[in-house]
């Protein structure tokens, strides 16, 4: 919001984020698609001394948006105005593989691990409206083009974590356990 100039014919007075009734205006139509997917999958087996236990999971997020760069200033679509892209990946796979004793014994262990791969990028171009319109992809757009680029950002990162854990119990008394 910016303070003395109208937004669609309302005035803005001062500024307020709880003036929730500045209409949204925009001359570029925006777009937005996310596909996300994840699975999981926890098997145990039961042996004499304890349980062994997996637990595997895999997610995976595409999130596209495109649309004009800020809805609550004026944007008659004149050269300075501006447009943004944003695009997020995400996809990340956890195991985790565990071994515990039984419960009902006086002294109880566990012992596992933990594995963690990650990948996250992240894309984010800003354009000059001259058209009321943003061109597809994330190609950087030239000066002659209807939506020229003006900054661009491209991310990477990878992450893996690995971390091993155990866990032993053992009851002093009915009432009391050391861990």
């Amino acid at each position: 919001q910016l303070v003395g100039l109208p937004i669609g014919g309302v005035p803005v007075p001062v500024l307020d984020t709880n003036q929730t009734d500045l209409p949204y205006v925009s001359n570029v139509i925006s777009r937005n698609v996310q596909k996300r997917a994840s699975a999981s999958l926890k098997v145990d087996y039961e042996t004499s001394i304890g349980t062994f236990t997996s637990v595997t999971a895999y997610s995976k997020l595409n999130d596209v948006y495109g649309g004009d760069g800020i809805p609550y200033i004026p944007d008659t679509g004149a050269p300075g105005a501006f447009t943004q892209k944003y695009g997020l990946k995400n996809s990340a796979f956890t195991q985790e593989a565990r071994f515990s004793s039984k419960s009902d014994s006086r002294i109880r262990w566990m012992v596992g691990a933990y594995y963690l791969r990650a990948n996250s990028s992240n894309r984010n171009i800003n354009g000059q409206d001259l058209a009321g319109a943003i061109l597809p992809g994330f190609a950087i757009n030239g000066a002659g083009t209807s939506n020229p680029t003006m900054t661009a950002s491209n991310s990477e990162q990878r992450t893996e974590n690995f971390a091993p854990f155990a866990n032993n119990q053992f009851d002093l008394l009915p009432q009391l356990t050391v861990d």
